[in-house]
């Protein structure tokens, strides 16, 4: 738990930081600052996450977001405004357990205006009825995991995201807050949390899936982002060493039909090192 001056800077932190506010508009920038000044205020996504996040939804505009964790509507209402008012304009799907949080995220999105693009699921994610919301709303381009940060909870929804026919799409791309080995072993009850689920299903699966996570020194806070996405097995049978060069993303092109396709993850990747050095550089 925080003190009371530490939240105060913690607070002051995210009026002040231009890069993910940014990439709001004016309205959902004033009601999110209400939001900052709200009890249950501490336990949202950090800012550097929500600016990284905020130029990714920009570059791929995915049309169907998925998050698992809305709290009290923060980030859910940051992602709304974006898929809202991209070229491609997208919808949020997003699922919390905690009833009373998800009615004051829907207090906060109609007052930011951005209700319309934001469907309210309540439950745990691992819960029959939520699947079964979720397999009939995907699949998704993009999904964001950030709820219990237990390992149980996280191996359970990583196997609902990845399975064949799950929540993520084929070219979707799974970005999870809370990846860091210092929160991993923060807490005893937690049995290594986010991290530890996610390295045991790199292990099971190791030529399957892209993967990424930043944390100290290389991010910001003691918090981190980890990114996943399926290999693509026709592009990589091409190169058989598993790497992919310049002229084959070309041909095998950057969207179609005007959806990111099998380059999208080489794409993004390469914006997410270039904002991750500047959050370094800032931070």
């Amino acid at each position: 738990m925080l003190s009371e001056e530490k939240m105060t800077e913690v607070r002051a932190a995210f009026r002040e930081d231009s890069h993910y506010l940014g990439h709001c508009s004016a309205q959902v920038r004033a009601v999110l600052t209400e939001i900052i000044d709200h009890p249950w205020f501490p336990g949202v996504t950090d800012p550097s996450a929500l600016g990284l996040l905020g130029s990714l939804l920009r570059i791929i505009q995915p049309e169907r977001m998925l998050q698992l964790g809305t709290h009290i509507g923060f980030s859910a209402i940051y992602f709304a405004d974006i898929l809202m008012r991209n070229a491609r304009p997208g919808t949020l799907v997003t699922v919390e357990p905690d009833e009373l949080a998800h009615e004051a995220a829907r207090q906060w999105a109609v007052k930011a205006g951005v209700e319309p693009a934001i469907q309210f699921v309540d439950g745990r994610s691992v819960d029959e009825q939520v699947d079964s919301v979720l397999r009939a709303s995907g699949p998704f381009d993009l999904v964001y995991l950030d709820s219990s940060h237990s390992y149980a909870g996280t191996k359970d929804e990583l196997a609902l995201i990845l399975r064949p026919g799950g929540w993520l799409g084929e070219h979707g791309i799974l970005l999870l807050h809370d990846v860091t080995e210092l929160l991993a072993n923060l807490s005893p009850e937690f049995e290594g949390g986010v991290r530890r689920a996610v390295l045991e299903w790199l292990a099971l699966h190791p030529s399957d899936y892209h993967h990424l996570l930043l944390e100290p020194p290389l991010w910001p806070n003691g918090c981190g982002l980890g990114a996943i996405s399926r290999r693509t097995a026709h592009i990589e049978r091409q190169n058989g060493d598993h790497s992919i060069r310049p002229h084959q993303l070309r041909q095998n092109g950057w969207r179609q039909n005007g959806r990111p396709q099998h380059g999208q993850t080489f794409g993004w990747l390469a914006r997410l090192k270039h904002d991750m050095r500047r959050l370094v550089r800032t931070g």
